[in-house]
């Protein structure tokens, strides 16, 4: 997670999101205040429900449309636990075998990372990795430094 006094990053992961810390990380202001960077603003919260308040900040939580995000996340579980039975089939349905062999699904991780109750009561941007430019660029022109403008 990435704290600014505009913003708050939140990081879906397998969505551009160690590339977007290392932009995020160049803004004045902008730090990375713990290791759990793939933390949810409720996750933030429930660890720290006295000191951690997103206040009038936006959230930008990076994204990655279907079925490219499911296609990566599950390539990348069957990479770090080739020993479980992972089935591609199951794809179709949006599900997939997590590293402890649980069931992962997609729509768990959208859920979290972007739950009703977040999109309800706080400002919420989305950071497309299909249309990252644009969305980067609309998302945090304000914070960006001077030396990016025209860029």
């Amino acid at each position: 997670m990435i704290i600014h006094p505009n913003f708050i990053y939140v990081h879906f992961p397998k969505t551009g999101g160690m590339r977007m810390r290392e932009l995020l990380l160049t803004i004045p202001g902008a730090e990375e205040v713990d290791d759990h960077h793939h933390d949810s603003i409720e996750d933030r919260i429930e660890r720290d429900p006295f000191g951690f308040k997103v206040g009038n900040r936006t959230v930008v939580v990076g994204f990655r449309r279907l079925p490219s995000w499911l296609a990566s996340r599950y390539a990348f579980e069957r990479q770090r636990s080739p020993h479980l039975p992972h089935d591609p089939q199951r794809l179709a349905t949006g599900w997939f075998l997590e590293q402890d062999g649980s069931d992962g699904f997609a729509d768990f991780y959208a859920r979290k990372w972007a739950s009703p109750w977040l999109v309800e009561n706080h400002r919420v941007l989305f950071v497309r990795q299909e249309h990252f430019a644009d969305d980067f660029f609309s998302a945090f022109s304000e914070d960006l430094p001077a030396e990016w403008a025209g860029d």
